[in-house]
Order: structure tokens, then sequence, then C-alpha cells
């Protein structure tokens, strides 16, 4: 218990340690969803249009959620009870997941993502994905499209803190650690570093509140790209 407090507030430690850069702005907050600037210990609401930086951590309390749009166009949302960080958006899009749950568009092209959370590493290039970091540190992704890499996290506190100040990013597909899953597939791991990987119904994971939920602000977005789309298109015709 003890191992897994302190590698979940460690997450807190390295968030608060990184100079002020935007890194993401709130495009969508429900309910009670909170900022916690990088260096300090007070709570902030988020509303629409509020800029992440850098070591940023983004709260959302029970039955909130929060979406957040980074500047290469990778969308990232938050589900109630979640701790999150963008830790940095130069080289490598590097987050921190202590808790929770999250979902993840990431297109093809920009930096590669790197999801830390207690039990694993989530890296990707370009995919579209869900993982839950449970407070018993294990950790489940889920992949929609694309592909996504996995590894265990490093466990012992000192070592992770210099994984995260010294490692270059990794070069995907060049680790014999890493595990790869595909569309239709889950990964789950623990915190001793066991896996399994099975396949999931993805029309039957529609039926989840928080995948709904989702997948509803996926064609909402869509519908609205298209309305501008064509407002754009008639002024342009001189209308």
């Amino acid at each position: 218990m003890m191992l897994k407090r302190s590698v979940i507030l460690l997450f807190f430690f390295l968030s608060t340690t990184i100079s002020a850069q935007e890194v993401a702005k709130v495009t969508f907050p429900l309910n009670r969803v909170f900022i916690i600037p990088a260096g300090s210990n007070t709570l902030d609401y988020a509303t629409f249009n509020s800029t992440i930086n850098a070591g940023d951590i983004v709260q959302t309390r029970s039955k909130s959620r929060c979406e957040l749009l980074l500047s290469g166009g990778e969308t990232i949302r938050l589900d109630g009870n979640t701790t999150f960080s963008i830790e940095k958006a130069d080289r490598e899009i590097r987050c921190l997941l202590s808790v929770g749950k999250i979902w993840v568009a990431k297109p093809d092209g920009g930096e590669p993502m790197r999801v830390i959370t207690p039990s694993s590493e989530v890296l990707t290039d370009s995919s579209e994905f869900r993982l839950d970091a449970g407070a018993d540190g294990v950790s489940i992704v889920f992949v929609y499209s694309g592909s996504v890499e996995s590894r265990a996290s490093l466990s012992d506190a000192v070592s992770l803190v210099e994984l995260s100040a010294k490692r270059d990013p990794v070069m995907l597909g060049n680790d014999s650690l890493l595990t790869k899953t595909t569309a239709g597939k889950q990964l789950t791991r623990s915190l001793d570093g066991e896996i399994a990987i099975a396949d999931f119904d993805q029309d039957s994971d529609e039926l989840e509140d928080w995948v709904n939920w989702n997948r509803r602000r996926d064609r909402l977005i869509g519908e609205q790209r298209r309305r501008d789309n064509e407002r754009r298109e008639y002024r342009a015709r001189g209308n």
C-alpha cells in the first residue's frame, strides 16, 4: 500500500518541477474540474478555454469530465475522479495519469505521445485509445484504431524521477521490452509487471457510459467542423 501511495504521490512531484509552457486548452469542462498550477497548491476552477501549462495538474471530481485540445490537434478527455498532467510537449508529448480514466485521440503526424501510469508506459504515434489507471495500480489500455506500444513503469521512486528527467524519447518499435497492442485489443498490466492481452467487442464496449459519451462528443465536434467548413466555403464564394 505504501509503495502504491508513494508512486502516485511521485506523479505530483514530477508535475511541479516543469517550467511554464502552454501545452493545451480546456475545450469542455463539465461540473467540477480543477487546475492545480505547477509548483502551487491552489485549486483553480477550469473554464472554457483555460490554459494548461506543462506540469499543471488537472483534476476531475465525481460526475465531472474534461476535454483538452493540444496544439498538435490531439484530444485528451478525462473521466470523473481523474488526476492527470501533461509534463512536456516538445520532442514528445509526455503525460502522467496518476489515477482515473482518459480517452486519447492522437492524429498522425506531430510529436509521439507517451502516457505514464504507476504501472505502465503507453506510447503511440497515431491511435485512438482509452487508458484506465486504478487506485490499485492496475492499468488497462483499450485500442480503437491504430496501435500503441507499452511497457512496465519503474516502481522505484528515485528511478522514475531519473527516468523523467534524463531519458530520451523512446524510438517506437526499437525497444525489446515494448508490447504492441492493436485495434480491438486490450492490455492489462499490474504493478508487479504481469500483463494480459485480450480481444474486446467494440460494439458492446460502446454501451459503457464513458465510451458512449466520448463517441457523442466525437459526433458533435465532427458536425460542428462540417458546419464551420460550409460557412467558410459560403463566404469564399462571395455570398
